[in-house]
């Protein structure tokens, strides 16, 4: 059991599971940073009746879940980051 456990640990691997942290964060930023630029502009997006109140307690809740998106993003490119520069000294 202990050899498979080093077996799985390779460089190769290890590179491997950093490139997909790396795509998964990059997908959350592109997507939080692409709604986020929408909420700037609400009249682009059709709204003929603009009630400023509604929106705003609808889009403080969106926003909040699209910072938190940005974030996780941003901690999984770290993690994955990381993991390929550790998988470059492993031998």
């Amino acid at each position: 059991m202990y050899e498979f456990l080093l077996d799985l640990i390779s460089k190769e691997n290890i590179s491997s599971l950093g490139l997909l942290f790396d795509l998964v964060g990059v997908i959350c930023v592109a997507i939080s940073f692409k709604n986020i630029r929408r909420e700037k502009r609400p009249f682009a997006r059709g709204f003929t009746n603009y009630d400023h109140d509604n929106t705003v307690k609808v889009n403080n809740k969106e926003h909040g879940f699209l910072i938190s998106l940005d974030r996780w993003g941003m901690i999984l490119l770290g993690i994955g980051f990381v993991l390929q520069i550790i998988s470059n000294y492993i031998s």
